[in-house]
């Protein structure tokens, strides 16, 4: 009989991971030649002297219909074919022991295959057709696990298991992939893989880069309850549904990135807000944030397309930030010396830096993209106010163009005395300056209109803000007429002049009540008698309001019906 007696306490201490059975399992089956140990518990030199490999003795392992715990393996290979001879549905493996590697390629699975409680060392499957279910529960994985099937039609399940090494998948997936409770000490790369089923990742850990690049999730992409890395970063993936909800933790940053689309689900932020979302040229659709939050710093947006995302139920944030999306709140200097694992089957990496963020001038784009998700949506307040913040953006930038680069001024820099060498390299580059000055005084003359736009009527989205400059005109005017000749009144009577000595404060209320009633009715082109302006300097005045008013007016009118076009 075999001299091996599988003991729970001496297997858990020795792999650090569980065992199956909580009590000593003595084994009952026969010895092989030249060994104490069944061809189970033999090593594979004992082994080899018998004829036997240990793919033969693993293959046999699946074929066998009773209890057998902690078998040992070197190398295990599982190629086309092997498992045809394997005659029944359901195997589960019980604290198998595989030192050096598991490889199963472009064999076809058509068995419920089971791990419970294996330590691999490494695992490699590629090419694999599965039909049946497949799951790792409480296992450890130390140095490679890569999983790469042509087509599986089944779900996947990792519980309880511990990883060592990247977790590396790509390929298809019919069913769903699931992991729970699981543990990533070195993070995961998934690249170049389509999931028709769910994928899930709960009630776990990943203590290292989570990268996601060109996978295409039919179905729910879920992370809740996980503690995430500093980094993790989703880019070219199609993604139907979203939840993420991680564990309260160090600040973590989802980078979602160029070719994103995210149509619909929920990027919530926890009450310690530590976890950030970078949407950055992500397409997003019906997401969901969240609602609890004072402001929306924990979400980031440029060159973000909105298509069907709803900005009405973050109206309170969006006002608390007088609707600005730029605002992102991530803490980049605890992430600068953080280095990004190198994965070459993944071409969109780059390293995370944030010194480019949140800054208005750069948001044109993403300003203007959300105004027209809002006029989609009927929101014209919405519209409105990211409008305007289009336009600051791109006020913002102006000033930055106008500057010329130290670099032209220089080449263009002439001593008071005659040098022909400066003055061919003046000659050689006057063109260039001509139209650096052109270029600069082009952008003046829009500066200049679109500081009048802002202050006059916010862009034309501001309809109080013609009101406010008509009322402090009608009254800035009204209190100057008196000090510059008055008005008339009937064509004869000087009503408003304060040249006159000892006026008492009655004489003094008349005249400033009626220097204010012309004024009103000069901002307003109304004429009421012979009422007008005495003098040269009253009559300028007159003037310059008249117009001033028919502008504000016509602001006025132009912005209110703008409004309410909308």
């Amino acid at each position: 009989m075999c001299d091996y007696t599988f003991h729970p306490d001496v297997w858990e201490e020795r792999y650090d991971a569980a065992a199956v059975p909580t009590d000593d399992r003595p084994c009952s089956r026969p010895t092989i030649p030249g060994s104490k140990f069944c061809k189970y518990h033999a090593e594979t030199a004992d082994r080899r002297q018998n004829g036997k490999s240990d793919d033969e003795v693993f293959l046999d392992l699946l074929s066998e219909e009773e209890d057998i715990f902690g078998a040992k393996f070197q190398d295990v290979k599982i190629r086309a074919g092997d498992l045809e001879g394997v005659d029944r549905e359901w195997v589960e493996l019980k604290n198998v022991v595989i030192h050096n590697s598991l490889r199963i390629e472009a064999a076809t699975l058509n068995i419920q295959l089971t791990f419970n409680c294996c330590d691999i060392y490494r695992y490699k499957e590629r090419e694999t057709i599965s039909t049946s279910y497949l799951e790792f529960d409480s296992c450890w994985f130390q140095d490679e696990f890569v999983i790469n099937p042509a087509e599986t039609s089944a779900d996947i399940l990792f519980n309880n298991s511990h990883f060592t090494t990247p977790l590396l998948m790509s390929g298809n997936y019919g069913g769903s992939v699931s992991f729970h409770c699981c543990s990533l000490e070195k993070g995961a790369a998934i690249w170049n893989a389509k999931f028709n089923g769910e994928f899930r990742f709960e009630d776990g850990s990943v203590d290292d880069d989570l990268l996601i690049d060109d996978v295409d999730l039919k179905e729910d992409f879920k992370l809740t309850d996980v503690d995430l890395p500093a980094v993790n970063i989703i880019s070219d993936c199609n993604i139907n549904s979203i939840k993420c909800n991680p564990e309260d933790g160090y600040p973590s940053l989802v980078d979602f990135r160029k070719g994103t689309t995210l149509h619909s689900g929920r990027l919530l932020v926890l009450e310690s807000e530590s976890v950030y979302y970078d949407l950055s040229l992500t397409t997003i659709g019906n997401i969901h944030l969240s609602t609890g939050v004072d402001d929306l710093a924990n979400y980031y947006f440029e060159d973000t397309r909105f298509d069907g995302f709803d900005f009405f139920p973050y109206r309170t944030q969006l006002e608390a930030e007088d609707f600005q999306l730029h605002i992102f709140d991530f803490p980049y200097n605890e992430t600068d010396n953080h280095e990004i694992n190198d994965y070459p089957q993944i071409s969109s990496q780059r390293e995370v830096d944030g010194s480019d963020k949140g800054k208005l001038k750069d948001q044109e784009e993403t300003y203007a993209r959300a105004k027209i998700q809002a006029q989609n949506m009927g929101a014209s307040r919405f519209a409105s106010e990211f409008f305007f913040n289009q336009k600051e953006a791109e006020l913002l930038r102006m000033k930055d163009d106008l500057t010329l680069s130290e670099e032209t001024l220089q080449e263009f820099e002439i001593d008071r005395e005659f040098v022909p060498e400066r003055f061919n390299k003046l000659v050689r580059y006057r063109g260039q300056l001509y139209s650096d000055i052109c270029t600069n005084f082009s952008i003046w003359v829009k500066k200049l209109k679109y500081k009048g736009l802002k202050y006059s009527c916010g862009y034309g989205e501001k309809a109080s803000y013609p009101i406010y400059w008509s009322v402090s005109i009608v009254v800035i005017f009204g209190l100057l007429y008196p000090f510059v000749g008055g008005t008339t009144q009937s064509g004869s009577i000087i009503v408003g002049s304060c040249t006159s000595d000892c006026l008492g404060l009655i004489e003094l209320l008349s005249i400033f009540g009626e220097s204010l009633f012309f004024s009103g009715i000069t901002f307003a082109s109304l004429s009421f008698g012979g009422n007008g302006p005495v003098g040269i300097l009253a009559q300028l005045m007159a003037m310059i309001q008249a117009f001033l008013g028919a502008l504000f007016i016509a602001l006025f009118v132009f912005t209110l019906g703008r409004q309410v076009s909308r």
